[in-house]
């Protein structure tokens, strides 16, 4: 027969060896289970031993605040963060958010929520209203949701107040449920600003951190340098309005100036956060040891319920003394750069305006000698084997030029004419010299022309833009 033992814990059996001499018959067995089982019965936890009873339909989602149930039938769910305010209440000024669910298994095709506005209170939409599918690990469900961030105006009763909800499911093709659910309501109270409080400025808030930062290390200070100050603070559970003032401290040896505060609030699912930014100017007057005060501010601890401060330190400096040659090299080097500055700048401008007028020249140059057209007319017309081959190239180059009129320019086309069709010997082009004379008379005569053109044209130009002289 095998022998059971009991240990310790309700959850562990263990099994011995048959012992051959023991002679425990049936009924010593079945005790032995029997009490097995009354002491499992009562070692075991309760939730262990009773089931929790919900429909077969409903899917359970974890949730910041609740487990929200998913089932056929749609809930209003109404949830306030921190859950310890019903019971314990809360402080007025201090932030509660209020979140209104209704969870279905089916999308919704109608959904109408009434509720009520809130008496004695300010209320901020945290998220505007919006309906969105939500997947567990159990199923799947539609969840419509707003949220508020409530701050009561003084003490006193909260009342939530009642509310329903009211419409139609989309359950299948041509399948529609009614549905309509209820919140009864409840009340929180409100308490007033503890009597140990002793900062004038009451602000509630579950964390509130400050961050400083300085322009020019402390350590490389000197004498009459002066430094800003900046001081970030952003407290959570409160929006910006709701944030203090933050006073700096004067100290012998410092002037301080007060520069700049911005403001802002930012909005999340889990409430507001303020934030503030401030800066100051501080000026070292002397050498000597200088002590900067410390900024900071006093807050109530929502989370532990007591009174608490937040400061970003002070500091102890020794600034260093005044270089005077590091100052004369500064203030040379400072003079230099807007020499330079000024030197580079003047010539930027002489040649932004210089430019059109050295383009134009450039242009009105390459324009009067046209060195690939004539050069190539000087190559034809020297190196031609024959007076007509010389004429064809006169020909070509001269059907180009706009100077036809002019009376050179047909002394020297008569010339060319009579030295070709001429029957005389001493009249005609073979001589080298007689030629590059004549290519001389007809450069000369064209870039004449070339440049009476463009100063004609230049003329024009300059009566479109600026009109005809006039004298009186």
């Amino acid at each position: 027969m095998t022998a059971v033992r009991m240990c310790p814990t309700p959850n562990c059996v263990t099994r011995s060896k048959p012992d051959v001499a023991s002679n425990v018959g049936p009924v010593s067995v079945n005790r032995a289970y029997g009490l097995f089982f009354l002491l499992l019965m009562v070692c075991l936890p309760a939730q262990f031993l009773i089931a929790d009873e919900k429909p077969a339909d409903e899917t359970i989602l974890s949730d910041d605040t609740a487990a929200i149930r998913i089932g056929a039938v749609p809930r209003l769910l109404v949830s306030v963060t921190p859950e310890q305010a019903l019971s314990r209440g809360i402080y007025e000024q201090s932030q509660l958010v209020l979140t209104i669910r209704v969870a279905s298994k089916y999308p919704f095709d109608t959904l109408h929520l009434d509720f009520p506005p809130i008496a004695g209170v300010e209320q901020i939409e945290l998220t505007p209203p919006r309906t969105k599918k939500i997947t567990s690990y159990a199923g799947d469900g539609f969840l419509h949701e707003r949220r508020y961030a409530l701050f009561a105006k003084g003490p006193g009763t909260l009342s939530i107040p009642p509310a329903t909800v009211e419409g139609l499911l989309a359950a299948g093709a041509n399948n529609q449920i009614q549905f309509k659910d209820s919140f009864a309501g409840y009340e929180i109270e409100v308490k007033a600003k503890p009597a140990s409080y002793s900062d004038r400025w009451w602000l509630a808030s579950s964390n509130v951190a400050l961050q400083e930062t300085w322009s020019v290390p402390l350590a490389r200070l000197h004498e009459r340098d002066v430094v800003t100050r900046t001081i970030t603070l952003r407290v959570s559970d409160a929006d910006g309005k709701r944030l203090p003032e933050l006073l700096h401290g004067k100290t012998p040896g410092v002037s301080v100036t007060e520069l700049s505060t911005t403001r802002e609030t930012i909005k999340s699912s889990r409430g507001l956060t303020g934030v503030m930014t401030k800066s100051w100017s501080l000026r070292i007057e002397n050498h000597d040891v200088v002590y900067i005060s410390p900024i900071g501010l006093t807050y109530w601890d929502t989370r532990h319920g007591k009174q608490k401060a937040a400061a970003a330190k002070g500091h102890r400096l020794e600034p260093l003394a005044i270089d005077s040659e590091a100052i004369a090299t500064h203030l040379l080097d400072q003079s230099i750069a807007k020499h330079r500055t000024a030197y580079h700048l003047s010539i930027g401008l002489l040649m932004l305006v210089l430019l059109p007028v050295l383009s134009m020249a450039v242009y009105s140059f390459f324009k009067i000698y046209s060195f690939s057209h004539d050069r190539l007319f000087g190559h034809l017309f020297l190196k031609a084997n024959s007076e007509q081959s010389a004429y064809r190239a006169w020909l070509d180059w001269s059907a180009s030029e706009p100077c036809h009129l002019s009376k050179q320019w047909c002394s020297v086309n008569q010339n060319i004419q009579y030295a070709v069709f001429s029957k005389s010997d001493e009249s005609n082009l073979r001589s080298g010299t007689d030629r590059r004379k004549l290519v001389r008379q007809a450069l000369a005569c064209a870039r004449r022309h070339r440049f009476y053109n463009l100063r004609r044209k230049a003329m024009r130009l300059h009566t479109f833009f600026f009109g005809v002289r006039n004298e009186l």
